[in-house]
């Protein structure tokens, strides 16, 4: 839900230097309101309007991604964490490049479990036994996927989000 989750900031050694040294580009982004967008909003305090515009970035991103020299457009991934996770799928609905979907203590409503289910696009789920609501949504996605290369990994009361590389 901002960008310097996936930096060295939050997750040691960061997700974005770990994808850098793999070779793999990505694109980190801040919501309307959180980070260096606006500030430190919470995401609880977002209108209803804020969060449809969160699916309208996802589109944003991952069409501003899509034509950078050197990306395979057709081979793109879309990862977020706790309730992001919800505003990413609905904002790649659809999108035939997204062929990945990474959640990390993921939160999801019923629209988003719904087309996930109904889509080949393997899923990884990464959730904590700490986090209940997560971990419900998490083996939900991941039984429920339409996938066989869909996979979750489990970890044991190690917190929640990008918490759980600490």
């Amino acid at each position: 839900h901002d960008q310097e989750t996936f930096n060295n900031h939050y997750a040691i050694p960061g997700l974005s230097q770990i994808f850098t040294s793999k070779r793999i580009a990505s694109l980190r982004i801040d919501w309307r309101g959180r980070g260096k967008s606006i500030g430190d909003q919470e995401f609880h305090s977002f209108t209803r309007r804020q969060r449809e515009a969160m699916q309208i970035d996802v589109k944003a991103a991952i069409n501003f991604l899509a034509c950078q020299k050197g990306i395979d457009s057709k081979r793109i991934a879309v990862i977020a964490e706790e309730i992001a996770a919800d505003a990413a799928v609905l904002g790649a609905i659809d999108d035939p490049r997204v062929r990945l979907f990474v959640f990390l203590s993921g939160l999801l409503g019923d629209k988003a479990k719904d087309y996930l289910a109904r889509q080949p696009v393997p899923v990884m789920c990464v959730v904590s036994s700490d986090d209940r609501q997560a971990f419900s949504d998490m083996a939900q996605v991941y039984s429920s996927s339409g996938s066989p290369e869909s996979d979750i990994v489990v970890f044991a009361h190690n917190s929640i989000g990008t918490t759980m590389f600490y």
